[in-house]
């Protein structure tokens, strides 16, 4: 988001048509859904391990912790939304919706803290609210301001990523074990996860030609700056 949103303004700008940003918001989300889950699953998986070594009394944290990083795939995937409600201007619905997810963070967050569920229901308090923020950005950009079919299609392949990799890390969590060994599991764990995030990439690869994407919008010599124009080429 932070990185393509000089090319928001300056496309924008340049032609003043909204349709004309779809390909700005939605081909990095698909990018974005397809690589963050193997950051965030290589934590979730970890984060036991890790903690067992250098943070030994704050075992107890990892649930809370591992329930976040599921609400962080969705912290990564609004920035696009958030920059195109910007750059054309409507910021009385950003303010709506920050406003109402606001204050359904904090009815959560004090409803689950209520039911006894401690610190983990405040990580699951923050997780939906962060997935809150996400889809009411998107329906907002999706249903009135860019092309709808596309804008549906790809929500579903996001959360048909999000629900694949969540169910691999549970399954690994509950049947991949190592007693006595958590190294050892966590090892098992890691390979499973990556190789099954391959064909995720692979599909990513396919839909947005991501290598190609990559090399020329963020390496290129240090002299040249790209225009929006070849941005919007790469991406198209």
């Amino acid at each position: 988001g932070t990185v393509l949103f000089p090319y928001f303004q300056e496309h924008y700008g340049r032609e003043e048509s909204k349709e004309g940003l779809t390909k700005y918001v939605l081909t990095p989300m698909v990018i974005l859904a397809g690589l963050m889950p193997i950051p965030i699953g290589s934590i979730w998986l970890c984060a036991p391990l890790f903690t067992r070594w250098v943070l030994p009394k704050f075992m107890e944290g990892v649930p809370a912790l591992r329930i976040l990083l599921f609400g962080t795939f969705f912290l990564a995937l609004f920035q696009q939304s958030y920059h195109f409600l910007i750059t054309i201007k409507k910021l009385r619905p950003l303010l709506v919706i920050l406003a109402g997810v606001s204050g359904l963070a904090v009815a959560l967050n004090l409803s689950f803290i209520r039911l006894g569920w401690g610190i983990n229901g405040v990580a699951l308090a923050t997780a939906l609210s962060f997935f809150a923020y996400f889809m009411f950005l998107f329906l907002t950009v999706g249903l009135a301001y860019i092309n709808r079919q596309r804008a549906i299609r790809v929500l579903v392949q996001i959360i048909s990523v999000f629900i694949y990799f969540t169910f691999i890390l549970l399954a690994l969590d509950r049947w991949v074990v190592w007693p006595g060994a958590l190294w050892g599991a966590t090892l098992v764990q890691m390979v499973f996860y990556l190789g099954a995030m391959v064909p995720v990439v692979l599909w990513v690869h396919k839909t947005t030609e991501l290598v190609r994407v990559v090399k020329s919008v963020l390496v290129r010599p240090p002299s040249r700056k790209a225009t929006a124009e070849e941005v919007e080429a790469e991406i198209e």
